[in-house]
């Protein structure tokens, strides 16, 4: 849990049910004797009746505990407040939970279908693998039966125009080309979907490039990813293969 948080910021409720528990009742009960000890806290910037989530993220003593670990310098509490406080207010919270959502669906798919998710890395993380060229919102490493599937992945939540999303290939084909990866776009809507393959109708990538929608991939596993210059759909595992 502290390593979790520590990497990928922060999770509501739901996405740390997915990604460590059998049961809400059980992440619920943990994260409360973990709020009590300050490892972990909760916040929400819409207070009203069933308005948003909690969001949760690392406490003093959390984030304290997760330096120590990494043997990195401990934050001072004044410090780690602002940094949360920042955190909290941020125009990219919900980008970065977005991003933390399709990770956590994909690892409880994961749980019980053929494929495991053995590496993913956070933005910052998948910057320093990337060499800072690109920088991807996550990078995933799985393996299955048909061999290793290795991953960028970029979450859309419509604030760019589908020419600005478009043109993301642009870069990974400049900077990334040469690795083994397909890129992976979880998209907003299929409408935006339809439109950016529209955008890609002359593109020629050189690597996998497969997209998907928010409301269809709630198994991202499944057959729900449509590759470049083709409309059907197909299979997580069916995609990016290397032996």
């Amino acid at each position: 849990m502290i390593e979790l948080l520590g990497r990928h910021g922060m999770f509501t409720l739901d996405q740390l049910t997915s990604l460590l528990f059998t049961s809400e009742r059980s992440a619920r009960r943990r994260l409360e004797v973990l709020r009590g000890l300050d490892v972990a806290i909760r916040f929400r910037t819409c207070v009203s009746p069933g308005s948003q989530a909690y969001r949760y993220t690392l406490g003093h003593t959390g984030a304290y505990l997760h330096a120590a670990a990494r043997g990195e310098p401990a934050p001072r509490r004044p410090a780690w407040e602002r940094r949360m406080a920042e955190l909290a207010t941020s125009p990219r919270s919900g980008h970065l939970l977005g991003v933390n959502d399709f990770f956590a669906r994909l690892t409880a798919a994961c749980r019980s279908g053929a494929l495991e998710l053995v590496e993913w890395l956070s933005e910052a993380e998948t910057a320093v693998l990337s060499g800072g060229m690109v920088r991807p919102d996550a990078s995933g490493l799985l393996h299955g039966v048909n061999g290793v599937i290795e991953v960028w992945f970029e979450h859309d939540t419509g604030t760019e125009t589908v020419e600005q999303v478009a043109a993301k290939l642009d870069r990974y084909r400049l900077h990334l080309s040469g690795w083994p990866r397909t890129v992976l776009f979880e998209l907003t809507s299929q409408r935006r979907e339809e439109h950016l393959h529209t955008a890609w109708a002359e593109t020629r990538a050189g690597f996998l490039v497969a997209t998907t929608v928010q409301n269809r991939a709630t198994d991202p596993t499944g057959q729900v990813w449509r590759l470049l210059h083709n409309p059907g759909l197909c299979r997580l595992d069916e995609i990016g293969r290397t032996p």
